[in-house]
């Protein structure tokens, strides 16, 4: 069971971080155009029952993008990838159970 929940927990974390990339990729393909979009609705409900809820849309939307438009993802090379893989089976060889004391 606790195999099954580490796996299930790395996996959790796996897609949590994808979807952090979509979003900050989306944002950054596609965040002038959907704040231009936003701006001309607020523009075009002036004065009508909508107003509020178009300034809030764009004002959330304006917060979220300024906070995302400068991170960048980071991708390892297949070299970095091959490197990262052979350090962690080395550390995990050295911190596994079966060969540390409990010391």
């Amino acid at each position: 069971m606790e195999a099954e929940l580490n796996r299930l927990s790395y996996e959790k974390a796996d897609l949590e971080k994808l979807i952090h990339e979509f979003g900050v990729r989306h944002n950054k393909e596609l965040g002038e155009l959907i704040l231009k979009i936003l701006r001309f609705r607020k523009q075009k409900v002036k004065g009508t029952p909508e107003q509020a809820e178009a300034e809030k849309d764009y004002n959330e939307y304006s917060r979220e993008y300024d906070i995302t438009k400068n991170e960048t993802i980071t991708e390892l090379t297949d070299e970095e990838q091959k490197e990262q893989k052979r350090m962690y089976r080395k550390a995990s060889k050295l911190c596994h159970p079966d060969v540390v004391s409990e010391e």
